[in-house]
């Protein structure tokens, strides 16, 4: 425990002391990036690992759906399709890289076959 005047909690009214807390290893941030957490920080064991890499491919294939169908509406149709592409690519070579550190072989694949207007 850091005793640091900021994990001090004290009473407004009285200056009670009401409680500590440690910030040192707190975040906020998307509850899918805790693979990403926990790999920086060693904080899950390997076979938790494959499974948080699932949940992570799985979200950021939705996030990018939702963003291609949010940037079709105000933008050029081939452009926001090649963006679309061009981001599921970066996350599959992001994932794909940890599966191989992590001693995985079996490669992750997005596919392009639903929602693509005119694409073949």
């Amino acid at each position: 425990m850091d005793l640091s005047d900021q994990n001090i909690l004290v009473n407004a009214h009285t200056l009670a002391v009401t409680g500590f807390l440690d910030w040192e290893m707190t975040n906020i941030m998307p509850a899918y990036f805790e693979y990403i957490a926990a790999r920086l920080s060693g904080g899950h064991q390997p076979e938790w690992r494959r499974e948080l890499l699932d949940v992570l491919q799985s979200v950021l294939r939705r996030e990018c759906d939702a963003r291609r169908r949010e940037d079709l509406d105000s933008a050029d149709v081939d452009e926001v399709e090649g963006s679309y592409r061009r981001t599921l690519v970066a996350w599959d070579t992001v994932i794909d890289v940890e599966r191989i550190a992590q001693g995985y072989d079996d490669d992750c694949k997005w596919t392009f076959e639903t929602g693509l207007p005119g694409a073949s």
